[in-house]
């Protein structure tokens, strides 16, 4: 749909809107210079603004985040509710203090499940009508689907908390073991890790935290022998964290590889739990 800058220029430049803009939303507009930008709704943190980009696929990442600041503006009492109402145990948090603060991870937890809610529905949504079918679908599921993230995210810690009181007391493992292990654990929690997770990932982590505490069990019978296992994924999680220390953007290809290799260390360290995917050194 192509609007020909129908609005002044001031409507696309606006700050601090609380509620749906009134009307719908263009997915383009020609500007009196004749060239097309994308307009999208940009999250502010207590408010949404409008804003014209000349790129669409930046357009529809930030319109996308935008409309989840919306639906969290729309929705205070599912907000408040999630956050006194969260479900972590004593044991859980306490696994967490070493890593990141409590009411950081309650608030990362919160908006884990507001975005795995919503998807890519709020990229898509551009008319009042779009809007307000999301909001109704949004509040009837976001309980829920909290819940069972919340239920999940508890597992997580309380087994993670388990792996590093192992580590911590198997001193007699060699120091390169130790490390590895450590660092598989370090970069799979760290204080925004709910935030920057693909949906989905975190149903994994019970099977890689499995394998930790399967090749810990291993290693204090056996330690040559993980030396040894270790020794066909470290070139692999070498180049991983070469990638990371060079400073080089983020990108999907890097996360994809990232949980390869997280795969990988699950069909060398402990087989038996499976692979959600095909790897394998080659």
């Amino acid at each position: 749909m192509v609007c020909e800058y129908c609005r002044t220029a001031s409507y696309w430049n606006q700050d601090a809107i609380v509620e749906w803009p009134s009307g719908d939303l263009p997915e383009q507009v020609t500007t009196p210079e004749g060239t097309l930008a994308y307009p999208a709704l940009v999250d502010q943190d207590d408010a949404v603004g409008l804003r014209l980009f000349e790129n669409w696929e930046e357009a529809v990442l930030n319109h996308g985040e935008g409309v989840l600041r919306l639906l969290a503006l729309a929705l205070p009492d599912k907000m408040r509710w999630m956050h006194r109402q969260h479900g972590l145990d004593r044991k859980a948090l306490l696994a967490w203090a070493p890593t990141g603060a409590t009411e950081a991870l309650i608030e990362a937890l919160a908006w884990r499940a507001l975005t795995d809610t919503v998807g890519l529905q709020g990229q898509a949504v551009r008319t009042e009508t779009d809007w307000q079918a999301l909001l109704e679908t949004t509040r009837r599921r976001l309980g829920s689907d909290f819940q069972g993230l919340a239920r999940d995210l508890g597992a997580v810690l309380r087994t993670s908390g388990r792996v590093r009181q192992a580590l911590a007391s198997a001193s007699q493992l060699a120091v390169a073991s130790l490390q590895d292990m450590q660092g598989q654990l370090d970069d799979m929690l760290y204080p925004d890790f709910l935030l920057e997770l693909e949906s989905g990932r975190l149903a994994h982590y019970p099977r890689y935290l499995q394998a930790m505490e399967e090749r810990l069990e291993r290693a204090l019978l056996d330690p040559g022998k993980d030396q040894r296992l270790m020794q066909q994924v470290e070139p692999f999680w070498h180049r991983y964290q070469q990638q990371l220390a060079s400073g080089a953007d983020y990108t999907m290809e890097l996360d994809q590889y990232r949980w390869l290799v997280a795969e990988y260390r699950v069909s060398v360290f402990a087989q038996r739990l499976g692979t959600a995917e095909k790897v394998s050194a080659k």
